[in-house]
């Protein structure tokens, strides 16, 4: 590549009898010159990097406004493509069952051609293969029996292989082509999605009346979408300089765990004191990623509180005593003892403790260069890699979204503080509110007692969980998956 100091060499990107020729040239610190006689356009690195720009080929002139002329596109568009599709239907009459298979294969392979500047001008061409093999099978049983009930039953199976290869190039890359010939480099990316998906279901029949029936159903699937982006090291130089000069951007994301394995073990490993893996949750989706943050919100009450759950669930059993006994107009009691002022000032303790040490080390990392520098994503997703790691800590789960480089002093040091505080400034309030409780006298339960062993009170203390633990979190949640999810909605996924 030539220096700042070395002449930039000039590509002639479109000439014509009795007018001056249109050409292009690097400009010394980055971006590209058009020039036409005494007419230039400037792109700064940015705008053409980017293609943030805009030119109309057929009003470049003279500075006096005249010498307008027509063109036309420089690249005539070939769009092959073809595509094999076969199909089996077979089906048996076993009387008063019936089977029914379908199987189905179909294998695509198109092309697009776009001369994307619109001008005579090399400047930018788009060039795609795309296309894709699709397997399904689905497999029926029905019967027709002359009684009441009948049923469908039946399983489907789909395993679809879809790729699409992008070619990019042109004068503004310093890519130039000559014809409909493209040069021996250029800027590509190709991305392989593999989806594959498992249903079974079933119907019931029942016609008690002639002219009624009704029809109770059920289905289950399970499915699971990888998607692999791979970008050459053109299309690196060029589309992100600012970046790493890495010969190949891979990605991979899961974008539907298997419903059987990942997803349970996300919940239930972050809904108790466990914290083991057995999937990458730093390539959930947004709200899938929300899910075991959820969990760890709630202080791990579920499924009763297993392991150090259990003071958690008996602090939130105390609040959702002390509310229902203002709900009913006497000082609240449980297991035979009063809960007091005092009890409830250590329970709201309790309370604040967990989301401060979380939100206030995030908020920091947030704001902090040296912390937020170790993201492998920014945006919100960042946000929830933070977020999650701070909840885990304070947690005592141990599970990590993986996209965080976490092993470094602030976070080392951070991160142990969390788990410091997690622990001993929250079982601390609790021991003091044994301790009380232990000192106090059993008292007779009486009419006026509210119950804790029924519907009524299993209804307030979940009501208790979700609102004073999981939903104080949920300004943090509202700017990290949530936000996420909108974006990847609108296709902006950091």
């Amino acid at each position: 590549m030539p220096t700042q100091n070395e002449a930039q060499p000039r590509h002639t990107v479109l000439s014509e009898p009795g007018q001056p020729p249109i050409t292009c040239a690097p400009r010394p610190r980055g971006g590209l010159h058009i020039h036409r006689g005494h007419t230039y356009i400037a792109l700064s690195s940015a705008e053409a990097n980017r293609l943030k720009f805009a030119i109309n080929a057929e009003r470049i002139g003279r500075k006096d406004g005249t010498g307008f002329y027509q063109v036309t596109e420089d690249l005539r568009r070939h769009d092959p493509g073809r595509s094999y599709n076969a199909n089996l239907n077979l089906q048996y009459d076993f009387g008063n069952l019936a089977f029914k298979s379908i199987t189905a294969y179909r294998d695509l392979t198109a092309q697009i051609t776009d001369d994307s500047d619109h001008t005579s001008a090399p400047l930018f061409v788009y060039y795609a293969t795309y296309g894709g093999k699709t397997f399904s099978e689905e497999a029926q049983v029905s019967s027709s029996y002359g009684g009441p009930i009948n049923f469908l039953a039946g399983a489907q199976y789909i395993d679809d292989r879809a790729f699409d290869v992008a070619r990019i190039y042109g004068a503004i890359f310093g890519l130039p082509y000559v014809g409909a010939t493209p040069p021996a480099n250029t800027n590509q990316g190709r991305q392989n999605i593999r989806t594959r998906s498992f249903a079974g279901y079933a119907e019931l029949y029942i016609k008690p009346l002639e002219p009624l029936t009704i029809t109770l159903g059920v289905r289950y699937s399970k499915d699971r979408r990888e998607i692999d982006s791979i970008w050459n090291q053109y299309a690196v130089m060029n589309l992100d300089p600012g970046g790493p000069s890495t010969a190949l951007h891979v990605t991979r994301r899961s974008t539907a765990a298997l419903a059987g394995t990942s997803i349970p073990w996300a919940t239930t490993t972050t809904v108790t004191s466990n914290g083991s893996v057995n999937s990458a949750f730093d390539s959930f989706t947004p709200l899938g990623g929300a899910v075991p943050m959820f969990g760890l919100a709630s202080s791990e009450v579920i499924f009763g509180g297993v392991g150090t759950g259990l003071y958690s669930m008996l602090l939130f059993v105390i609040l959702a005593v002390f509310i229902g006994g203002l709900m009913v107009g006497r000082t609240p009691e449980y297991l035979g003892k009063k809960i007091e002022g005092r009890e409830m000032k250590l329970a709201m303790l309790y309370v604040l403790v967990f989301p401060l040490i979380i939100l206030g080390f995030t908020a920091w990392a947030s704001v902090a260069g040296y912390a937020n520098s170790h993201l492998t994503n920014a945006g919100p997703h960042g946000l929830s890699e933070m977020l999650y790691a701070f909840t885990s800590g304070a947690g005592n789960n141990g599970s990590a979204f993986g996209g965080l480089d976490a092993n470094h002093d602030w976070w080392n040091i951070c991160l142990g503080l969390t788990m410091l505080a997690g622990r001993f400034f929250m079982i601390l309030p609790v021991l003091a509110i044994a301790g009380a409780m232990l000192n106090k006298k059993t008292v007779v339960p009486g009419p006026g007692t509210f119950p804790t062993n029924g519907w009524l009170f299993t209804a307030l203390l979940v009501a208790v969980i979700v609102i004073v633990g999981a939903l104080t979190f949920f300004p943090a949640l509202s700017l990290g998956p949530v936000v996420e999810h909108f974006q990847a909605l609108h296709g902006e996924v950091m």
